[in-house]
């Protein structure tokens, strides 16, 4: 099951990042820098939404959102295993708490800092 979410969020990434590679060269060239900037920067606000609503479900209650989000992306329970099975103990609840909220607040500073920097290029390219 992991395999083939990992293979569809791969395959979602390369995608994005190419259509934000052609947009990219086709607004520059368009000089439509400002409205680039403008959107990174509206694109972040977005961005902290989405990640404080995360952060505050990993807060509240982690199990419940980590039952949400594994619902989400695998058969009904086929991500449930028993305390004593080897990948539980390689890999316990606090490990994915910890990820969570580390990738978490690593994206809420990218994100500010997008807002910011954004907020700036945008103002000098008008």
């Amino acid at each position: 099951d992991v395999k083939s979410v990992i293979q569809i969020a791969e395959t979602v990434w390369i995608s994005i990042i190419v259509l934000l590679a052609l947009s990219l060269v086709l607004t520059w060239r368009t000089q439509w820098r400002q409205s680039i900037w403008r959107s990174a920067s509206r694109g972040g606000i977005l961005t902290i939404a989405l990640i404080l609503l995360v952060l505050l479900g990993v807060a509240v209650n982690f199990d419940q959102f980590f039952a949400i989000f594994h619902g989400l992306f695998f058969a009904s329970g086929s991500w449930l295993f028993y305390e004593s099975d080897t990948l539980i103990r390689l890999f316990p609840l606090k490990l994915w708490s910890d990820g969570f909220t580390f990738t978490g607040i690593l994206t809420l500073t990218g994100a500010i800092l997008l807002v910011f920097l954004g907020r700036g290029i945008a103002k000098k390219e008008s």
